[in-house]
């Protein structure tokens, strides 16, 4: 058992097993962000953005005598992209490309504390393309589609380096859509959400995920012009999948 408070200048963080131990860690650390946008037509505009941000030893709300004393993980993004829209701007279309530097990653032991340490780094870059908007009257669209290379630049343990970073699926690609059906104002939707393979450890050996597909759908009714009532079905092939992996595959979240 455990016992957290989380507090506006850092945390602390008790131990409810014997032997007992007291954990404290404050972070202050700034983060910011840049944009530039042009608009070489009055439908498509373009954009730049970088933004930096940090993970603290303490980000899942638990902290150790081991990590009391790590520097959070800092993070560098840059991204380029366009939007664009089309068919009477009833359609609108995205495109960007961007690469993520995570720096001081945790890796390591620090020799002189014995706490955790800021030995990594990882790269991710990528790219996304989505689409919304009116691809006929009543029939709405949403889709999106992502590629990720996450790559392990730097780490204490030699095996890891140039290995996939855990949890991080090469391809994901969701796609939604809804009708506004002509009778009584009832309205249908369904959607596909397609994550691709995953490794779980940075080692890329042990506990994996493969690809798995989840199916979604919905009904709604107008009840009156301020009430609507509507059902939601999700994950309607019952697929087992892992939705969130934890400390290098030490455990994990099913979906």
């Amino acid at each position: 058992a455990y016992r957290t408070m989380p507090l506006p200048e850092g945390m602390d963080f008790d131990t409810g097993a014997a032997p007992v131990s007291t954990a404290r860690r404050v972070d202050v650390e700034p983060s910011w962000k840049l944009g530039v946008v042009g608009k070489p037509v009055d439908y498509g505009s373009i954009y730049f953005t970088y933004s930096t941000s940090f993970n603290p030893s303490a980000e899942e709300v638990a902290l150790a005598t081991t990590t009391d004393s790590t520097p959070p993980e800092t993070n560098a993004t840059y991204e380029f992209g366009t939007k664009w829209e089309v068919l009477d701007r009833k359609l609108a279309l995205t495109g960007a490309i961007f690469w993520i530097d995570k720096n001081n990653a945790r890796s390591g032991t620090d020799p002189i504390t014995g706490d955790t340490a800021n030995l990594g780094k990882t790269r991710t870059r990528g790219a996304e393309l989505g689409g919304t908007g009116y691809v006929m009257q009543n029939w709405r669209i949403f889709a999106n589609y992502a590629y990720l290379d996450a790559r392990i630049l730097e780490s204490a343990t030699a095996a890891e380096v140039g290995k996939t970073v855990n949890n991080v699926p090469r391809h994901a690609f969701s796609i939604w859509s809804t009708y506004d059906t002509p009778y009584y104002g009832i309205q249908v939707g369904a959607g596909v959400q397609f994550v691709g393979h995953r490794h779980l450890t940075n080692s890329n050996t042990g506990l994996e995920d493969g690809a798995y597909v989840l199916f979604d759908a919905m009904v709604a009714y107008p009840v009156t012009d301020n009430i609507k009532v509507q059902l939601n079905g999700y994950n309607l092939g019952n697929t087992d999948y892992i939705a969130t992996a934890h400390a290098g595959g030490a455990h994990y979240t099913p979906g």
